[in-house]
């Protein structure tokens, strides 16, 4: 039977420039690594295309408009279209029964 180490990641969070997250999981790698049995590794967001992450603000912090989202306009353009149909259906079929 073989054991397996138990592989724990710590992840810097923050894609930005100028960002501080990287040396307090560096810091916090070198300690966890003192501890016997288990596997730390540093995984870095940069490393992975995530251009969602990559604004120069928090997207928290970020205004959008609905302009800004194309798909997002035209698919909500069809379902209130399609409510507005079904709900004429309905009072139709209801006034006829």
């Amino acid at each position: 039977m073989t054991s397996t180490q138990c592989r724990i990641g710590i992840v810097i969070g923050s894609t930005r420039e100028g960002r501080f997250g990287e040396k307090p999981a560096r810091w916090i790698h070198g300690i966890a690594t003192q501890r016997g049995g288990l596997a730390f590794e540093v995984i870095d967001l940069r490393d992975f295309p995530l251009p969602f992450f990559n604004e120069p603000t928090s997207p928290a912090q970020q205004t959008k408009k609905l302009d800004d989202f194309p798909h997002l306009t035209q698919a909500a353009n069809a379902m209130l279209d399609d409510m507005a149909w079904w709900t004429s259906a309905l009072k139709s079929a209801r006034s006829s029964a």
